[in-house]
């Protein structure tokens, strides 16, 4: 898809693609990490599609979230976050991809704190290449698990 896009193409080829992408992601997250996986703690998994809010500019963003929660003597939260951005401009497009790690608890190699475990980014796009190449960021990140290691998760 590299010829340019009327209006109305644009719109529907953008939401057909963010909803596909949602698709996809939701069952590689459920079907490959989160019961491809022993979890510590209590797991929670919630998805979203975020299209921006505020003064933020537009962006349409695919999220997984894994919340594991550990009870001690008060309880904290390690997220687990996997995914796929699309900001679209007048003058190009970005597409990101990422997992990223925010723990209360150390887990593995990762102590307490923010961690990026992957993140890919394509920027200077048109929107049909943007398009484009949002199947290649979901496929990096079916294919990458070094992340699976540095959280020092197990398969059951």
């Amino acid at each position: 898809m590299t010829d340019a896009l009327s209006a109305e193409q644009a719109v529907t080829a953008l939401l057909t693609a963010m909803r596909t992408c949602r698709r996809d992601l939701e069952r590689f997250v459920v079907d490959g990490i989160w019961l491809g996986y022993d979890w510590p703690g209590d797991v929670m998994g919630f998805g979203n599609l975020d299209v921006g809010s505020g003064d933020d500019p537009a962006r349409f963003e695919v999220c997984q979230e894994f919340r594991m929660v550990f009870e001690a003597a008060e309880v904290r939260t390690n997220d687990l976050y996997v995914k796929v951005c699309l900001e679209p401009t007048a003058e190009a497009c970005r597409v990101e991809s990422v997992i990223e790690a925010h723990l209360a608890v150390p887990m593995g190699r990762c102590g307490e704190g923010t961690h990026v475990l992957h993140r890919h980014v394509s920027a200077g796009l048109t929107l049909p290449q943007a398009l484009d190449v949002l199947p290649d960021h979901l496929d990096r990140l079916y294919r990458y698990d070094g992340w699976t290691t540095d959280l020092g998760l197990r398969r059951p």
